[in-house]
């Protein structure tokens, strides 16, 4: 099995369920809260781990309140190899409301946004070729593009997932792999290389050498585009409590399973039912199931 490293951000997230989204200027009752850990990240690392990867995972966290509690969650990852730095910026946190299966949320990076070119080059030092680099949008994109440019330059499989959106460039895309969105994500991307609303193949990326496209429809699945073949999979039906954390779960899985050369199609629907799983619970890391929860609860 090759390696899984993991560029990410770790926050601190504080949910409020509540029975209607306020409205500007209003105040609501809520009807439960819950601080948790999570960003992309770091759910991204958990799901990894839990699916079985040889994890590696790049993070910075303050050294406040919030730092300690990143810290002491770490104990989520043992065994993994962890490079989680500290300096004296505030840790990253998520303001997340949730309402009926919906959420609104708003990231504050804090120390997310302060990794350095040294800190990567440290932390890929021992990669090899083969290995698998996966990052998203949640870090500095100076450090990102940094980090998927030395991913690519060891001969790594780079897996991008462009979230939160945010402007990127068409240099930043030539050095991906397999691109992992969602349809929001996948109406952006299209913005770059040309007019069409949505991903119907991987034509037009194929001049940035991208590998394989990976789009997630929510609870209707996954569509999935190569110069090969292209393919869909549905969704799994569960009773959704909190879809916070689904398409991290999804990613991680993906990458774990890239790793250990599972054919695309059943790496894909290996991370389906990871992803729904993981809205059976609240929280987004504390939700994340491990491989074999998942084959025992969809056997």
């Amino acid at each position: 099995m090759k390696r899984v490293y993991c560029l990410g951000s770790i926050n601190v997230d504080v949910s409020v369920l509540t029975g209607v989204f306020p409205m500007k200027g209003e105040t609501v009752h809520g009807d439960s809260f819950h601080l948790g850990i999570g960003g992309k990240g770091m759910n991204e690392a958990i799901a990894i781990h839990r699916a079985g990867g040889d994890l590696h995972f790049l993070a910075k966290i303050g050294n406040d309140a919030f730092g300690g509690l990143a810290r002491s969650s770490l104990k989520k990852l043992e065994g993994a190899d962890l490079h989680v730095l500290e300096n004296g910026s505030s840790t990253g946190m998520a303001s997340i409301i949730l309402h009926e299966g919906d959420n609104r949320i708003i990231v504050i990076g804090g120390a997310n946004l302060e990794i350095d070119e040294e800190e990567v080059s440290c932390f890929l030092e021992s990669a090899q070729e083969g290995d698998i680099f996966v990052t998203a949008l949640e870090n500095n994109l100076s450090a990102i593009a940094f980090a998927l440019k030395l991913a690519r330059g060891k001969g790594m499989i780079t897996i991008l997932n462009p979230s939160p959106i945010k402007p990127m460039n068409k240099e930043l895309l030539s050095l991906v792999d397999y691109l992992v969105v969602n349809e929001g994500e996948g109406r952006m991307i299209m913005g770059l290389v040309q007019k069409e609303e949505t991903i119907a193949s991987i034509d037009p990326f194929v001049p940035f050498g991208l590998k394989g496209i990976v789009m997630t429809l929510g609870d209707k699945g996954v569509a999935y585009f190569d110069q090969e073949h292209s393919f869909a999979l549905p969704g799994q039906k569960v009773e959704v409590v909190d879809t916070v954390g689904a398409g991290d779960t999804f990613l991680g899985y993906f990458a774990s399973s890239l790793a250990s050369g599972l054919a695309i199609e059943e790496n894909l629907g290996l991370a389906v039912k990871a992803s729904a799983l993981a809205v059976t619970k609240m929280g987004a890391s504390d939700s994340i199931p491990t491989k074999e929860e998942v084959v025992r609860y969809f056997k």
